[in-house]
């Protein structure tokens, strides 16, 4: 074993056609089937991470270009999957205008549908969730209570909305 680190003893070229068998495996092994090339690629940047910092002196390069392959396309998998999860539609759907931000001009006819439907405090999650467009955080400040008050008057709020678009 050589007290060289990889950079000194090959090119990454030579590492990078090496290298190819593991990327492959690592894909097959996190049982990867779709976006291939995109992976390959994820694969590649693991392994250039790995070629520009490793250390010899703390262990052999294979282990580590692998640790880091595959440490690049768990990330990558989390990324996705948080973002897939995060820009989900709704589970109601097609109906998600009728409950997300609405135009100026269907306001008033759009509020008068529902509010006499919702509590108080439903209400106020509605008009400054849909019409003034405040997050959480801000409805909780402007009203003086906790982001956790408005996430439940959220929660009531779109299971009343949820069963009025079955009878409206």
């Amino acid at each position: 074993m050589s007290n060289e680190s990889i950079r000194q003893q090959f090119t990454f070229e030579v590492v990078y056609e090496h290298y190819t068998r593991l990327i492959k495996a690592t894909l097959h092994r996190l049982q990867i089937y779709q976006n291939h090339e995109e992976f390959m690629q994820i694969g590649y940047i693991g392994l250039w991470k790995a070629y520009e910092t490793h250390d010899a002196a703390r262990g052999p390069f294979p282990a580590y270009a692998k640790l880091c392959v595959k440490h690049e396309m768990l990330t990558h998998l989390t990324k996705e999957s948080t973002y897939t999860n995060r820009h989900q539609p709704t589970e109601f759907g097609e109906h998600d205008d009728d409950f997300g931000h609405v135009d100026e001009k269907n306001d008033d006819e759009w509020l008068q549908q529902i509010l006499p439907h919702l509590s108080e405090k439903e209400s106020i999650w509605v008009v400054e969730h849909s019409v003034n467009d405040l997050p959480p955080r801000m409805i909780a400040e402007k009203h003086k209570v906790t982001v956790d008050a408005v996430k439940d008057w959220r929660k009531r709020a779109l299971k009343k909305l949820r069963a009025l678009t079955f009878e409206l």
